[in-house]
């Protein structure tokens, strides 16, 4: 019993000593909350049976960096919130190639979406025209195949985009097969 106490003891003294949010748990964060917007996508267009899509808008001032919705498609091809805007967590943005020149177009550990269109979200302020990259789950369940990947934004904490070391306590991705099932990969290493 004393053994037990001490080393609870000293389990808390060390927890206070730690930082909280450590990085890697704030990119694992943000992979499981896009992991559970894509099981909720593939849930809506199996009850509903209708198109829902995971959009992220592209090169959006007006939009929080990391933000993203969960659209649903009507009868009349109109596209329309569910719940409105979504936010990975402070610091964790998705990784798109060719973002602005800081991303080498050739780097494996980009996203690789479903598509990108333009259109309007009903729900969405300012939205009329806008382009998004989607996750694109279909009626059946299935799904567009896609790897979306988590990562710090470009120059955060000094970072270098290119620096392996960096990026390795921060890269994480989820995966979307053709059956709509999600893969969580705990670093570029997976991927």
């Amino acid at each position: 019993m004393l053994v037990l106490a001490i080393a609870g003891l000293l389990a808390g003294g060390l927890a206070a000593v730690a930082p909280s949010g450590s990085r890697p748990a704030v990119f694992d964060a943000g992979a499981i909350l896009l992991r559970d917007a894509f099981a909720e996508a593939r849930q809506v267009a199996l009850a509903r049976g209708a198109i829902v899509r995971v959009v992220f808008p592209v090169a959006d001032d007006a939009a929080p960096a990391g933000s993203y919705w969960v659209v649903e498609a009507d009868d009349s091809g109109a596209w329309s919130s569910m719940e409105g805007v979504r936010s990975l967590p402070e610091g964790v943005v998705v990784r798109r190639s060719g973002a602005a020149g800081t991303v080498r177009a050739d780097d494996r550990r980009t996203s690789q979406f479903s598509g990108r269109a333009t259109f309007a979200v009903a729900g969405v302020t300012g939205a009329a025209g806008r382009a998004w990259d989607y996750v694109e789950f279909r009626p059946g369940g299935t799904a567009l195949p896609c790897l979306v990947v988590l990562a710090p934004p470009t120059g955060a904490g000094g970072d270098d985009i290119h620096d392996d070391a960096a990026l390795a306590a921060g890269v994480r991705g989820v995966r979307v097969s053709l059956y709509g099932t999600t893969t969580l990969l705990p670093g570029s290493e997976c991927f």
